[in-house]
């Protein structure tokens, strides 16, 4: 027996993100705070039935009921949505290997280009291959920032000479 729930959708720290199935309806934040947590839950809110997997760190996967379907145990909804739940961490954490190969890639295009290129091609490189977290990479002679390398194009690459 397929379950389909009456929405999916996103759980953040702002609350309920855009469904990607069905028609989501407002639910106050005190009640989404019940669906928060390390493991797969479900509560009742509003008269909806919400079951909740968490995806990532302060992310979960929520699906929403109306009523408790026909023949359907409530631990089989909790099981639906921590599957999916699962297939999408595993989804996820596929990726970063393709960044990781990008990445070598690039690498080993930069050992061939001259040195002074080097670092702020690599900079460009790791923000092309999609690891995010890097905004800015600094060149060091002496002990001293030389020049830093932005990942944004607008910003300019600055000389400074700053004591560390």
């Amino acid at each position: 027996m397929t379950l389909t729930p009456d929405f999916i959708a996103p759980l953040t720290a702002q609350g309920l993100g855009p469904p990607t199935t069905g028609e989501c309806p407002d639910f106050s934040s005190e009640g989404l705070d019940k669906l928060r947590g390390a493991r797969a839950t479900a509560h009742k809110i509003d008269g909806w039935i919400l079951c909740a997997a968490p995806v990532a760190q302060g992310h979960s996967l929520v699906h929403g009921y109306r009523s408790l379907p026909k023949g359907v145990p409530l631990p089989d909804l909790i099981r639906a949505v921590e599957t999916q739940a699962r297939q999408q961490t595993t989804q996820t954490t596929a990726t970063p290997q393709d960044n990781i190969q990008r990445l070598k890639t690039a690498a080993v295009a930069l050992s061939q280009m001259p040195p002074k290129k080097r670092l702020g091609q690599a900079l460009y490189a790791i923000r092309d291959a999609g690891v995010v977290g890097v905004a800015a990479m600094a060149q060091l002679k002496g002990g001293k920032i030389a020049k830093l390398y932005f990942t944004d194009k607008s910003a300019t690459n600055s000389a400074m000479n700053w004591a560390l």
